[in-house]
Parts: C-alpha cells; sequence; structure tokens
C-alpha cells in the first residue's frame, strides 16, 4: 500500500463525482485539510472511513488501499487472500486455546485441593461445602465444553486452510 497512490486515487475518486474536498469533508464528517492531507500523500484515512468512503466513490476497499481500480479477477484474488489471512489469524488463536486446554488436569486438581482445604482444615458447614463442590464442577464442565468446542473450530480452520 502506497500512501501516495491511495491519496491520487482518492482524488481522482473525488473529481470522478465533481466534489470538492469540502464537500466529501462534509459527507465523511472531517475536516477538508484532512482529505487535502489523504490526496497528497501526508497521510491515509483512518480505518474507520474506509467504509464510508468505498460507498462514496463506489468502489471496494481494496481498491481504495491499492490506489488503483481493479478488475474481478483481482477483487476475487484479494478476497481470497484477505479471507486466508483472517482463517490463520482465527487459527491462530484456536492455537492458543488448545494449548490451553492441556492446563485442565490443574484446573481440575486445583478445585480439587480447595475443596478438600475447604474441608477439613477450616470446617465449612456442609451446606457451604456442597455449593462449592457444585460451581467447582459446574466451572470444570463448562471449562471441559468450551475446550472441546474450540478443539472442533480447530480442526475445521486446519481443514479450510489446506485446502
Amino acid at each position: 500500500m502506497n500512501q501516495e497512490n491511495v491519496g491520487h486515487f482518492i482524488a481522482e475518486l473525488r473529481k470522478e463525482k465533481n466534489m470538492t474536498q469540502q464537500e466529501l469533508a462534509d459527507k465523511l464528517c472531517v475536516t477538508d485539510r484532512a482529505v487535502s492531507h489523504w490526496e497528497n500523500g501526508r497521510r491515509l484515512p483512518d480505518i474507520s472511513l474506509l467504509k464510508m468512503l468505498s460507498e462514496v466513490f463506489e468502489v471496494s476497499i481494496i481498491e481504495i488501499l491499492n490506489g488503483h481500480r481493479m478488475s474481478i479477477k483481482e477483487l476475487e484474488n484479494q478476497k481470497e487472500l484477505i479471507d486466508k489471512l483472517i482463517d490463520y489469524e482465527n487459527y491462530k488463536e484456536s492455537v492458543y486455546l488448545s494449548k490451553q486446554g492441556k492446563l485442565v488436569p490443574f484446573y481440575i486438581i486445583g478445585h480439587a485441593t480447595l475443596i478438600v482445604a475447604c474441608r477439613y482444615e477450616y470446617n465449612i458447614p456442609e451446606v457451604l461445602f456442597g455449593m462449592l463442590l457444585a460451581v467447582s464442577m459446574i466451572s470444570n464442565i463448562t471449562f471441559v465444553i468450551l475446550l472441546v468446542k474450540n478443539m472442533v473450530r480447530h480442526e475445521e480452520i486446519k481443514k479450510k486452510l489446506n485446502k
């Protein structure tokens, strides 16, 4: 992404629509000075404005970021690349979460130790012990369910990336 190319492309699109910098600025709720900075290649539009820019100029966000109009084939290739990058980020996240799953035995042992310590060392009444045991079991079951869901998601993403 070349800042100057993006700026020149924005200026070209604005002129095609017969808009002044002020008119474009008003549509985007920015100053005309900001538009001028973009068009001169000194700054890029904020990421939050890209969707509005693409709608105003009737081009894709990818075209704005590349600084030129693209063929349908080029756009499809870019979309596939972006989809793969998103899938890869999701894959990395699922790998991280699946690594956390290896902590399950320690998590369960920690809860069991807490229950036993509370039961025998501090002599907590039976009702509180039962409540603590129930909370511990529910949290363990919830954690395992979430872990299994993540592992399934991890495998789906892995298969999708290998296509």
